[in-house]
């Protein structure tokens, strides 16, 4: 008899064990001179799928796809077409896995949605959903709870009615997926049991109405990042849901960076960059109206406002009625001058405060303004004027504020009680 390492043609064999072998499985070396067959490691339940007959068979055009085992759909070929069937996933998790989303795609005729996920740990990566006649590609609707997760990466979302409905996910994550060509609407957030939406380096090329909508629903956290591009057509919104902040939750924040709004359609639908749970930062708007968030005011007087000094070098508060602002970005201020940071978020602020001041009767006595936060003055913003006509005065400081602190400009007359005319005033703050 040859030795085996000699064996070639038909004499070769199959491993030990193949007869009783599961599909998908493979042989393991133990290291020591045999093995075991067994699964992919991490995927006990891999299904190859190269037509629609790879699928669990269909009753009354629904296919229920298993979820027992963390199974994994894997799309071995170009395209699957499953006709006027669609696809339902309750409870547990699933993966449909194709090659390339430029490769690997589904279509159906089917007039419901294409894919009804119920409370499951559901992950579409790596194909292209085609299905012109389904009012929403991808249904989802969850508990809220740790394991209602819909992750998309890496697809192409063509054709249809509208992309996506997705109720109490705790976690949805789209990244790198091209939208294109949708009738009807875009993808809708509903309910208060979503947690948290990212969105990470995705291109959207063509949809009607709302792209990202989130609707009424409230979620804790909302990330934009990686470049996302929005090329919007003409009468469509890329992002939209409710004014206020009122799509987060008290504690909740949302973060839109680095994307790029394109194309005839409006970038954002009720929602703002100055709304104050929202942060907008280094994105592009080329309508030349939208603008990223800002903190900052311009602060002037209308008319003189005369100081009653009490006491010598007291610096007091140069109030009254006539204070009014033109821009008012997360400040705010009254008629007496005092200005208030309404922002979320802990800022470092520079303020510059210009003054022409003078001295009731004339004179020359030492005249002097200072910067005051909640009512107490900086010293470091002291500038003093000492003549006998109105003179010109700056005080200035970088301050770091919380919510509802305040700003206000005092002065003070250090030679004597007189009082103090202060004919003009403006103030200019921006968060460093």
């Amino acid at each position: 008899m040859p030795e085996h390492k000699n064996l070639t043609g038909t004499e070769l064999h199959e491993p030990k064990g193949v007869a009783s072998a599961t599909e998908g499985q493979y042989y393991k070396s133990d290291g020591v001179g045999s093995g075991t067959w067994t699964d992919i490691a991490g995927f006990p339940n891999v299904i190859e799928v190269k037509s629609l007959a790879d699928f669990p068979t269909p009753s009354g055009g629904v296919i229920e796809l298993v979820t027992t085992g963390a199974d994994v759909y894997q799309i071995a070929a170009a395209d699957i077409d499953i006709g006027s069937n669609r696809f339902t996933i309750t409870g547990g998790s699933c993966t449909i896995l194709g090659k390339t989303r430029f490769t690997s795609t589904i279509s159906s005729t089917t007039t419901g949605d294409l894919i009804t996920a119920t409370n499951t740990a559901l992950s579409v990566e790596l194909c292209a959903l085609d299905s012109p006649d389904s009012p929403r590609l991808i249904n989802y609707s969850g508990d809220g709870s740790i394991n209602s997760l819909c992750i998309l990466r890496e697809m192409h979302l063509i054709d249809c009615q509208g992309f996506m409905e997705i109720a109490g996910c705790f976690s949805t994550s789209f990244t790198s997926l091209a939208f294109s060509n949708s009738t009807v609407s875009g993808v809708l957030f509903t309910g208060s049991t979503n947690t948290q939406f990212e969105m990470l380096g995705c291109l959207c090329l063509g949809w009607t109405g709302t792209l990202i909508d989130f609707g009424t629903a409230v979620l804790d956290l909302i990330s934009f990042s990686g470049t996302n591009k929005f090329i919007s057509p003409s009468g469509t919104t890329s992002i939209g849901g409710t004014t206020g902040s009122a799509n987060l939750t008290a504690t909740g924040r949302g973060l839109v960076s680095t994307a790029i709004f394109n194309g005839d359609g409006t970038p954002l639908g009720t929602i703002t960059p100055q709304d104050l749970k929202w942060t907008f930062s280094s994105n592009v708007f080329t309508d030349n109206v939208t603008k990223d968030t800002r903190v900052d005011t311009n602060v002037f007087l209308t008319a003189s406002e005369t100081v009653t000094i009490g006491s010598t070098g007291v610096y007091v508060p140069v109030n009254g009625t006539n204070w009014t602002c033109d821009i008012e970005n997360r400040m705010s201020c009254d008629a007496a001058g005092v200005v208030t940071y309404n922002g979320l978020e802990v800022i470092d602020l520079f303020v510059i405060v210009t003054s022409t001041v003078e001295k009731v009767g004339g004179g020359s006595d030492v005249i002097g303004t200072k910067i005051a936060i909640n009512g107490v003055v900086s010293d470091k913003t002291r500038t003093t004027t000492q003549s006998t006509d109105p003179t010109s005065v700056t005080s200035q400081g970088l301050f770091t504020l919380n919510t509802d602190d305040t700003i206000q400009l005092y002065t003070a007359n250090e030679g004597s009680t007189a009082n103090v005319v202060v004919s003009a005033s403006n103030m200019l703050m921006n968060a460093v």
